[in-house]
């Protein structure tokens, strides 16, 4: 199994791939690593969405079979994102992996049932495809056996994937290519999935060749998602608990001296935009001007939204009472979005988080709202640091760019 197991530098770039930023050089441990991966992988099949949380057994065979009348499966597990739109996102062990999971459901379509993912040199995974179940309109759940197939001295690759085919007295499997991490990072969604089986569904597909799994839809993570699961508890270097914070910007916290000097390469362009910024105070409203105005705000914006998720307008509605302060007194990023489609006299204001969803408006801020207006430019949206001081009045400073920082 240790052909089929991922590195420590494995997991790391496909947290950093998914946007789940985390410095190459940190302290935490492995498992802690590990751990977050998984429940990534959940969130990137949206099956707390789907199954009420990310501890729900489920069994396939309660649904519905997928039938033709509802289109390939091929089609409906490519999940297209926003952000696939502008390109921002460069295909890495993940990408590819979404695309293998692509990959096996156009193999369903063509009356393929065993298929071989393999790097033609040290590796394989065997896949056979069971039947296809509808969890909800345009979410096919695929019921797979799989068994991973690792090459010797003594029998290379091709020699040992001929070998298990014969053993079980079947002509050989259509075979597709897959890297050894990509195999490996489906081998470890193939394994959280089986645990997410009833066992008297699993017996009942398993056999002495295949364990049993499944496969939905796999796309980038919502942004409500990378919110919870990039966020950084304990010391922003190792994860320890705290005993200092940055005395410039008070951004971040650390266990140690030790840590924080080594965070400096990454923290130096943050602090310097937050100590060194020209600092606003605005006032936030809560008014979209109609649910078909917050609509000009969402279309192509949110760059990880799957296409086929809904958008929660309700969370535009306007209110009497203040959103909740989620940050306390600490900075944290907020993204300034103007309309896509004509002007405005308000500026959408939200975090990462999606906390809050409020609006800068021209006539409650009119010297502020001319800064923000000519921070944003010709850009669509920009990021920039905030701090909450009131229960409708944040400060936001738009004369700095907010250094690195992933896109969301």
């Amino acid at each position: 199994m240790e052909n089929f197991k991922l590195t420590r530098d494995a997991i790391l770039n496909v947290l950093n791939e998914i946007s789940i930023n985390i410095p190459r050089h940190t302290k935490l441990k492995t498992d802690r690593l590990r751990h977050r991966l998984e429940r990534c992988l959940d969130a990137a099949q949206r099956y707390g969405n789907l199954f009420g949380d990310e501890n729900t057994i489920i069994d396939p065979s309660t649904y519905p079979p997928w039938t033709h009348s509802q289109g390939t499966v091929e089609k409906d597990l490519d999940r297209k994102i926003w952000g696939g739109i502008d390109l921002g996102i460069s295909p890495g062990a993940f990408s590819n992996m979404c695309g293998l999971v692509v990959t096996l459901g156009e193999q369903w379509d063509r009356g393929i049932r065993e298929v071989v993912l393999t790097d033609q040199e040290s590796s394989a995974i065997a896949v056979k495809i069971h039947d296809v179940y509808c969890v909800e309109e345009g979410r096919p759940l695929l019921t797979i056996g799989f068994a991973t197939i690792a090459g010797t001295r003594k029998m290379g690759i091709k020699r040992a994937i001929k070998s298990f085919y014969a053993a079980a007295k079947q002509s050989e499997a259509v075979m597709i290519y897959a890297s050894p991490e990509e195999q490996a990072l489906l081998f470890r969604l193939f394994k959280q999935n089986q645990s997410h089986l009833s066992p008297e569904f699993a017996q009942g597909i398993s056999d002495d060749r295949c364990t049993a799994s499944f496969l939905l839809p796999t796309s980038w993570l919502a942004m409500e998602d990378l919110s919870r699961l990039g966020k950084t508890t304990g010391c922003v270097a190792c994860g320890d608990p705290t005993r200092y914070q940055c005395e410039r910007c008070q951004s971040v916290q650390y266990c140690g001296k030790d840590c924080q000097r080594n965070h400096w390469v990454d923290h130096q362009h943050v602090c310097r935009a937050i100590s060194s910024g020209t600092w606003h105070t605005v006032t936030l409203d809560p008014s979209p001007g109609g649910k078909m105005h917050s609509f000009k705000y969402m279309a192509t914006i949110n760059r990880y939204d799957d296409l086929g998720d809904k958008p929660n307008i309700d969370k535009l509605h306007a209110t009497d009472q203040p959103p909740p302060n989620t940050y306390g007194d600490k900075y944290y990023l907020v993204k300034l979005q103007m309309p896509l489609l004509g002007p405005s006299t308000q500026i959408l204001t939200y975090d990462k988080r999606k906390s809050f969803q409020l609006f800068i408006r021209q006539d409650l801020n009119p010297d502020t709202f001319s800064d923000a207006a000519h921070a944003l430019g010709d850009y669509p949206k920009i990021y920039r640091w905030a701090q909450r001081v009131g229960d409708w009045e944040w400060k936001i400073c738009f004369d700095q760019e907010p250094g690195i920082v992933s896109q969301w």
